[in-house]
């Protein structure tokens, strides 16, 4: 009798469970519905909002246009025509060039030997080039045998004179005649620079923003570098000092002569001297008095 109503109750309960499997089921689907919804909606709000813009890559800048100053620079250290330098190696004794920015005609200097040494009716040619004026000072002739040298050495045809006698401070060798701001076409000015500090006994500074090459004589040889611009005043940085003390020996070695600062030139020399020693000896006095004040106020004692 019990076996016969437990068969009964399971008949009657299967469907039901299987219904309750049925709505499981559909309650799954449901909830992975669900779960397919919230995707959606998420990517949906994730599509709402605007996208990111990725940065813009950094906008090269244009290359910096020449200016006329770079222009002329160029063309001094341009090489030199074919033909020209053709003409020039022909003679047994080259002469000396110098060309002028401003000026079409060169002024030819004809020295006594391919050692240098000009008279004076060349050292005259040379007042007119360096821009000396009537009375005023010649260019001197060591100056003029260091750069024939130099143009005999890197086997240049002539010579961009930049600057010669100027009249400025007294303490200046352009003044003097002593110094010479030039090129050589064709020529780095390092390789040129480096050739005049070999010779001893010379100033030599290199102007890397102005394009040139100082070079002039004196009784010690100083090295340097002028980092301004034209125009500007001058950086002036000391450099090679040991190499300036090491080269006047070696000139010495080799039998040249040391140089002797004319008399005007030494007297203006001794006396920027004294102006700079009397502007520092203010600067620490100035420096001291600072100091003890800022000391009294504080009651430092």
């Amino acid at each position: 009798m019990r076996a016969r109503m437990l068969a009964v109750v399971l008949l009657v309960c299967a469907p039901a469970a299987e219904g309750l499997a049925q709505v499981g089921d559909v309650g799954a689907s449901t909830g992975a519905a669900g779960d397919v919804s919230s995707a959606t909606g998420g990517a949906a709000r994730t599509a709402g909002k605007p996208r990111r813009k990725a940065p813009l890559a950094r906008a090269r800048r244009a290359p910096r246009k020449k200016s006329p100053y770079d222009k002329l620079k160029e063309s001094w250290h341009a090489p030199p025509d074919a033909s020209v330098a053709a003409e020039a190696h022909a003679a047994s004794v080259p002469v000396l060039v110098f060309r002028l920015q401003g000026k079409s005609t060169p002024y030819v200097l004809k020295p006594n030997s391919r050692q240098g040494g000009f008279d004076t009716a060349q050292l005259e040619v040379g007042r007119e080039a360096f821009g000396s004026w009537k009375g005023g000072p010649l260019p001197h002739p060591r100056v003029l045998d260091l750069i024939y040298a130099a143009t005999l050495h890197f086997d240049v045809p002539f010579v961009h004179l930049i600057s010669g006698v100027r009249r400025d401070r007294g303490a200046s060798r352009h003044s003097h005649g002593l110094a010479a701001d030039i090129v050589l076409p064709g020529i780095e000015d390092e390789e040129l620079a480096a050739f005049f500090r070999a010779q001893g006994f010379v100033g030599v500074g290199t102007y890397p923003r102005s394009g040139f090459v100082h070079v002039d004589t004196r009784d010690k040889s100083y090295f340097w570098v002028d980092s301004s611009s034209p125009g500007q005043r001058g950086r002036v940085k000391q450099v090679r000092a040991a190499e300036a003390r090491q080269v006047d020996e070696a000139a010495l070695a080799r039998g040249s002569d040391t140089f002797v600062n004319p008399p005007r030139l030494q007297k203006a020399l001794n006396a920027r001297l004294a102006r700079r020693r009397r502007a520092r000896a203010h600067r620490d006095a100035a420096r001291i008095v600072t100091t003890t004040t800022t000391a009294a106020g504080t009651g430092e004692h």
